[in-house]
């Protein structure tokens, strides 16, 4: 009697497991349907500054398109370089929501005297960058760019001529551009 009542035991586990494998292959089929549904409705987002596309874009995990990070460096220089008074508040919140987390404490405090500056001596900056002195190196997702020019300072009714050189560091991290580095060199004409 004893090795019936262990094959009916044994009998009866089987059945669980049996019916502990359906519902799992049920389960595993489910679960490939909505994957594949997610991959064919996922919305990417990108973000890119208000400039003219001259060529294509290429956004991957571990590579990012030259003409992306000429775009942005672009934009930043033209954001750094020009400002006044008037827009210098817009100028700093947009570079300091763009700049990662990790390198915020590095730029906001310059940033922030140049705001200050700005405001109290009324100064009105315009940059003219030499694009085809620009240097950008890129290494996958991360690019540094040095761009020089001449920069037109007013203060009051005097106007000086520098010669600067933005240096930028950017990075693409989960689709995102962050400024990670910026510094300027001045020097007076």
């Amino acid at each position: 009697m004893a090795f019936v009542e262990k094959w009916k035991n044994v009998e009866n586990k089987a059945k669980k497991y049996s019916h502990f494998t359906i519902i799992l292959a049920v389960l595993n089929v489910f679960l490939m349907i909505l994957t594949a549904y997610s991959f064919t409705h996922q919305k990417v987002v990108i973000q890119l500054p208000p400039t003219r596309l001259t060529e294509s874009i290429v956004y991957s995990s571990n590579e990012v398109s030259r003409s992306l990070f000429e775009m942005w460096g672009k934009y930043i220089v033209a954001t750094v370089g020009n400002y006044s008074s008037e827009n210098i508040d817009d100028n700093t919140y947009i570079l300091l929501s763009m700049t990662h987390p990790e390198n915020i404490k590095d730029i906001k405090p310059e940033l922030v005297e140049l705001e200050k500056h700005v405001k109290e001596n009324r100064v009105r900056q315009a940059f003219y960058p030499e694009w085809e002195d620009m240097k950008l190196q890129i290494k996958g997702n991360y690019a540094q760019m040095i761009i020089p020019g001449e920069a037109f300072r007013e203060v009051g009714t005097n106007i000086n001529e520098y010669d600067v050189k933005y240096t930028i560091r950017m990075a693409v991290i989960n689709g995102h551009m962050y400024l990670t580095y910026l510094s300027k060199e001045v020097d007076k004409r």
